[in-house]
């Protein structure tokens, strides 16, 4: 097998065996994951490694090649964004929230897990273009919830408006 393989099969197994002995063990570790807001914090906590990481890497190359690493930007995005309309418009028939949720996941795949994996192999190249997929990861959920608190604004604004008849 190539180390590739290795290093995923490791970061996986890995995973799994954490996650196995968390439920095992569930009454010594329930001080530390009581419930899912205890464990998102957790993986936000993952997110913001992730995030200085991918800020590093960018800004490194940013220096080198700025023009290139917008370009890698601005594919991530789109490549982001077209997948997450897609997955959202497959599973329109389960309702908005069900829809937008999967687009969401579908969106920010595992970049993360094949970055931790392919690190070492990767030239910088695919090294930049890997962390430029991790900003959309990184921002949509932000700008979503941004998007949806604005769109509620709206719809109070117009609701306590008095009607023109």
């Amino acid at each position: 097998m190539t180390p590739l393989v290795l290093r995923l099969a490791a970061i996986v197994v890995t995973a799994a065996a954490i996650a196995a002995l968390i439920l095992r063990f569930r009454t010594w570790t329930t001080p530390l994951l009581p419930d899912a807001r205890a464990a998102a914090g957790v993986a936000v906590l993952g997110l913001i490694i992730i995030g200085v990481t991918t800020t590093h890497n960018l800004a490194q190359q940013w220096q080198i090649d700025a023009e290139r690493v917008t370009t890698f930007v601005v594919a991530a995005v789109c490549a982001n964004l077209v997948t997450c309309a897609v997955s959202a418009l497959l599973f329109a028939g389960f309702g908005r929230t069900a829809a937008l949720t999967v687009g969401l996941v579908s969106g920010n795949r595992n970049i993360t897990l094949a970055w931790a994996a392919a690190s070492a192999t990767l030239p910088p190249i695919a090294q930049t273009y890997v962390a430029a997929s991790v900003v959309p990861i990184l921002l949509l959920p932000l700008v979503l919830k941004w998007l949806l608190k604005t769109r509620s604004a709206q719809k109070i604004r117009t609701a306590n408006q008095p009607s023109a008849t």
